[in-house]
């Protein structure tokens, strides 16, 4: 087995997984779910930078300091949904994935919605309030992915 992992072996077992015809589902939502995923990601990694640049910058001016504590809560507030969050809506309350990953994509929405708006901190600090089911965005995709692939 090769352990890097671009190698060829594992480029065309990817190819693979879409490829194949599938019984039990389409493979366009096996596609699908990569896309949802690749957008997802990409809106995290993209949002940090700017997300600073808006807090520094009238009418919130921010200190490093103030954004460490703002950084520090949402990421906390991530935690929280992945732990604590999923176990609650898959165990207890019964609710599929998809179910879940609309709540964490929506609730998301909002904060950002609810960012683009906040002119004065303490709104800024209610904005990992809002999306706390955000953070359960990515493990639920992950999941959903899974059961969407075969075993092998």
């Amino acid at each position: 087995e090769d352990s890097r992992s671009c190698s060829s072996s594992k480029i065309l077992s990817f190819i693979r997984v879409f490829a194949e015809k599938r019984k039990d589902r389409p493979r366009w939502l096996l596609a699908f779910a990569y896309v949802v995923f690749g957008l997802y990601t990409l809106v995290v990694f993209g949002i940090g930078d700017i997300q600073y640049l808006y807090l520094m910058s009238p009418p919130l001016c921010w200190t490093s300091t103030l954004i460490g504590y703002f950084s520090a809560l949402r990421y906390v507030a991530g935690w929280i949904a992945a732990f604590l969050l999923v176990p609650l809506f898959s165990k207890i309350l019964h609710l599929n994935d998809t179910t879940i990953a609309l709540i964490a994509l929506l609730t998301m929405i909002g904060s950002l919605v609810l960012e683009a708006f906040a002119n004065k901190t303490w709104i800024m600090f209610l904005v990992p309030a809002v999306g706390i089911c955000g953070g359960a965005t990515q493990p639920v995709l992950r999941s959903i992915m899974s059961k969407l692939a075969r075993k092998d």
